[in-house]
């Protein structure tokens, strides 16, 4: 999601241990485009991508169970 930015020129990570949850990010914007400004974007994008996705799947699947006569009651796909 940081690439799709245009104001974003470059993006990297590193792990520094695979046994620690730390994840190092680089991010270098245009002049004048804060990188977190970049960053904040590319989350809520992501969070908007997720909603959409688990909308769709819930959707789905209450389709299916009314297609093939199965009560959605006993599933959370709330």
């Amino acid at each position: 999601m940081l690439m799709k930015n245009p104001n974003v020129e470059f993006v990297g990570y590193t792990v520094p241990h695979p046994f620690k949850p730390f994840m190092n990010i680089r991010v270098q914007s245009v002049d004048g485009y804060p990188a977190d400004d970049a960053v904040n974007e590319a989350l809520d994008s992501i969070v908007d991508v997720c909603k959409h996705v688990g909308k769709k799947y819930k959707d789905a699947v209450k389709k299916f169970h009314k297609e093939n006569g199965k009560a959605t009651a006993d599933m959370d796909v709330s």
